[in-house]
């Protein structure tokens, strides 16, 4: 579309600015603004659009990777306001256009060209001013911004304004209030992993979110495929086995057919540390439940059967662990080899593989309380800041799995980084965050099913306080922190909790832990590495989940899943 002088009116900049991004936050500048808009004028406007003259830094690292050096329109109440308005619980700002990715030369160009049928338009109003927001984000970005023009194309006959209707927001209301939703489980997530006085547990996946702000004008309307369906899976050594029965439970009631591979169904699918690896199973290697029971049974009998305590002596004796990182890569691997695709690391060899999964890790250099998402796909939003992209399946899988005191952390690009489930074990909350992100809070809203699956209910115990300096003490303090990760089911109930208030709806949110209580407690589970008790557990989760109270729910969730045969 093309603007001509006669029928143009534009508001231009009067000087140079620059925003320079030095963290992961973002750095937005007002460069400039419109008058108030007045009613005889907005009647004679047809579209708008912003041209500019910039560029970014001038390099970039990946550069088919996405921009993060680029331009807002914002709408304002008055000439003195410097932040965007928020009308109808949207935040009245829409991305205008991105620079050109690392050309280091001014560039001119044009961006998006808002009509009618825009929501920028539907919320304007007589008195509003427009701003221009010079924007970029994340260490190394800048946004030289050299001139440029907000240009609106005027009819000659004018027509008659829309009244702003705060009802045909409603949606846009019920959008806000789901991300205020996740953001409340995130920070509680996070808070309630950090200990008193000590610096915050922080995750990149709420941050990104922006807490606080309503959802902005061009986030509201990205609508893109059906309904969601989303999985994810708590860690727990060997008791991992109870969630894979579950699966197959509903699987068996969806299709009838044991060979039905979940990665067909769900759209994303997180997990972690052993529930990362049946993650891994079911999504990226794209393995049936059946074919993934038959898989973690022989490896947990792999990587375990040494589980004498003269046998692990020797081991915990000669590396600090229980259990060698050799024998435990070895294993994956050779679970890569059987059911990969020819690929061996993160990313299909098929783009059309439609299933995302991620597994939850932890920095070392802050026990855990820094969760790391290691990804089989490359995300739009976080793919400048991903020090993971791409690696080795087995490497995802080693570093979710490194529970301290049983396997050695690993390091990968630089980063030192243990099992996620230390403080991440139920990561429902990281996988609400990460889908937000990654299929829009429009199409999250209409998620059809999510499913959370446990690794069994577990007495309740806490944390041990950290010992005091000798060999004695520490041998202790060791032996608790292992009695803790066989227990920290607990948490997962917790976390559920919490999560079931962000889908209240009894047949969206479906949650399965098998347990048997004892009082007002639960009796003990089995061991993380107590592979010989498999079978009884996975027979005991087969009673729970064909009990009359479960099989109903699980009918009830497969028929979110798709048509129950």
């Amino acid at each position: 579309m093309s603007f001509t002088r006669s029928d143009c009116y534009s508001v231009s900049s009067s000087s140079p600015t620059r925003a320079e991004a030095t963290s992961n936050e973002l750095e937005s500048k007002l460069w400039f603004k419109t008058p108030p808009l007045e009613n005889s004028f907005l009647e004679r406007v047809s579209c708008i659009r912003l041209q500019t003259t910039a560029r970014d830094q001038g390099y970039v690292s990946f550069p088919d990777e996405g921009s993060w050096s680029w331009f807002d329109i914002a709408i304002l109440a008055s000439p003195e306001s410097t932040t965007p308005l928020v009308r109808g619980g949207l935040t009245c700002l829409w991305r205008s256009h991105c620079n050109v990715i690392g050309y280091g030369k001014d560039t001119t160009t044009v961006g998006e060209v808002f009509d009618k049928e825009d929501d920028l338009f539907k919320v304007l109003q007589p008195g509003d001013v427009l701003a221009v927001m010079v924007c970029a984000r994340f260490p190394g970005w800048e946004n030289n911004a050299s001139s440029a023009s907000l240009e609106f194309r005027l009819e000659k006959k004018g027509h008659e304004l829309p009244v702003f209707d705060a009802a045909q927001f409603e949606e846009k209301r019920r959008m806000n209030e789901l991300k205020k939703n996740i953001e409340l489980l995130l920070t509680g997530y996070l808070d309630d992993r950090t200990d008193k006085g000590e610096k915050p547990a922080y995750s990149l996946v709420r941050e990104m979110m922006l807490p606080g702000e309503a959802i902005r004008g061009d986030l509201a309307r990205q609508r893109n495929g059906a309904p969601l369906r989303l999985l994810s899976i708590d860690g727990g050594g060997v008791r991992g086995i109870s969630s894979l029965v579950i699966l197959e439970n509903i699987m068996l009631k969806l299709t009838n057919d044991p060979e039905t591979k979940p990665c067909d169904y769900f759209d994303m699918i997180c997990g972690t540390s052993t529930g990362g690896l049946i993650a891994l199973m079911l999504g990226r290697l794209r393995m049936s439940v059946p074919q993934c029971i038959e898989a973690y049974k022989r490896f947990a009998s792999d990587i375990f059967r040494m589980n004498g305590m003269f046998a692990k002596g020797i081991e915990e004796g000669s590396t600090g662990y229980a259990y060698g990182a050799d024998t435990f890569e070895s294993a994956v691997k050779a679970i890569v080899k059987q059911y990969g695709d020819g690929k061996e690391t993160m990313i299909p060899q098929s783009p059309d593989q439609h299933c995302k999964v991620f597994v939850v890790a932890g920095e070392a250099s802050n026990l855990s309380k820094t969760p790391e998402h290691l990804r089989t796909y490359k995300s739009a939003k976080f793919a400048n800041v991903d020090k993971f992209v791409d690696i080795p399946i087995w490497q995802a899988a080693r570093a979710t799995s490194a529970a301290p005191t049983f396997l050695p952390s690993i390091t990968i690009n630089g980063t030192e980084l243990i099992d996620g489930g230390l403080l991440y074990n139920n990561p429902i909350a990281l996988l609400l965050g990460e889908a937000y992100h990654e299929f829009g809070v429009e199409r999250l809203m209409s998620t059809r099913c999510l499913l959370t699956l446990g690794t069994g209910h577990g007495p309740n115990l806490h944390a041990p306080p950290r010992p005091e300096l000798g060999v004695l003490p520490s041998l202790q303090y060791h032996r608790d922190l292992a009695e803790t990760l066989a227990s920290i089911a607990t948490d997962c109930e917790h976390t559920h909790q919490k999560a079931r208030k962000v889908f209240p709806e009894d047949d969206t949110y479906w949650r399965f832990n098998y347990g048997t209580q004892n009082g007002g407690d639960w009796k003990k589970v089995l061991e993380l590495d107590e592979w010989q008790g498999m079978e009884a557990f996975a027979s005991g989760t087969r009673d729970y989940i064909s009990s009359p109270e479960q099989t109903p729910r699980a009918h009830g969730c497969a028929s979110k899943l798709g048509v129950v045969v």
